[in-house]
């Protein structure tokens, strides 16, 4: 390796680690920060004056910059409302079930048809 090709390495290691720390720094001041009526009126999306651990967790996500789109975690949320078969609010054994009830169910009708 030439000394310049080190260099380079070494700065780009630099400014790395640079990042990670000002991350981890933002992160750390963002996670203890008081609760505020100003903050709290940013979570709630729906406007009803609460704000469900839905909202916080997607408000957090997205303060962090854990996820950078908003429209990622609206593709999560219908993903589980789809897996949500039974439309229970939580994904447990019942919904695989139903699900492959429901997919065999179609095959058939494609078979008969």
């Amino acid at each position: 390796l030439s000394v310049a090709a080190a260099g380079e390495i070494l700065s780009s290691l630099a400014s790395i680690l640079w990042i990670n720390r000002k991350r981890r720094q933002a992160t750390e001041r963002i996670m203890n920060r008081n609760l505020s009526t100003e903050y709290l009126k940013c979570m709630d999306l729906d406007s009803d004056g609460k704000v469900t651990e839905k909202e916080f967790v997607r408000y957090m996500l997205l303060e962090l910059g854990l996820v950078e789109e908003e429209e990622l975690l609206e593709k999560l949320y219908s993903q589980f409302q789809r897996l949500d078969v039974t439309k229970s609010g939580h994904l447990n054994e019942d919904d695989l079930k139903l699900m492959v009830e429901l997919q065999q169910g179609q095959g058939q009708e494609v078979q008969s048809s």
